[in-house]
C-alpha cells in the first residue's frame, strides 16, 4: 500500500467521522457537503427509493429536530479502487431518543446496529460519499406511551 493510499484511507475516515458528528450536532448545512452532488443514498427503513443528498438532509432536519441522536461507526474496511475512487463498509450503531412532548415523534426511542456500505469519490473539495446503503442487523424500538 502506498503513502497516497494510506492518506486517502485516513481522509475517508475523517469524512465518515464528520458524517456522524454532523447528524448528532444537527449541522445540516455541513452534512450536505459530505456527498457528491449526484450521490445515491439508500436507507430502506425510511423509504425504498434512493435519496439525493438534499432530500436526505431535509428528511433528517425535519425528523430529528428535537431528537437526541448518538451515532458511532466502527471497524472500517476501506479499499482504494483507483486514484479517485474508494469503497468501504462500516459497522455502526445508533441511538435515537425523541422528546416526550414532541407531537411528531414516531416512537420514544430506537437503538440499532448494522453496516454502512459506501463508495467514495475524490473531488476538488476532497473525498466525498458517492453512494451509501444502510443495512440493519437489529433495530429495537421503544413505543410511545399510550395517551393519558
Amino acid at each position: 500500500m502506498t503513502v497516497e493510499q494510506l492518506a486517502a484511507i485516513e481522509a475517508i475516515k475523517v469524512l465518515k467521522a464528520r458524517y456522524f458528528r454532523f447528524v448528532d450536532t444537527k449541522a445540516w448545512d455541513d452534512f450536505e457537503t459530505l456527498f457528491t452532488p449526484d450521490a445515491t443514498l439508500v436507507i430502506a427503513e425510511a423509504r425504498p427509493e434512493p435519496f439525493t443528498p438534499r432530500a436526505l438532509t431535509d428528511l433528517l432536519r425535519a425528523h430529528y429536530g428535537r431528537c437526541v441522536t448518538v451515532h458511532h461507526g466502527h471497524m472500517p474496511e476501506i479499499t482504494i479502487d483507483g486514484p479517485d475512487r474508494a469503497s468501504g463498509i462500516w459497522a455502526m450503531d445508533d441511538q435515537r431518543f425523541f422528546a416526550a412532548d414532541d407531537p411528531s415523534a414516531p416512537f420514544a426511542a430506537a437503538i440499532g446496529a448494522g453496516h454502512y456500505h459506501e463508495t467514495y469519490a475524490l473531488t476538488a473539495g476532497g473525498w466525498r460519499i458517492a453512494s451509501l446503503r444502510l443495512t440493519r442487523l437489529r433495530l429495537d424500538i421503544t413505543s410511545l406511551p399510550p395517551p393519558a
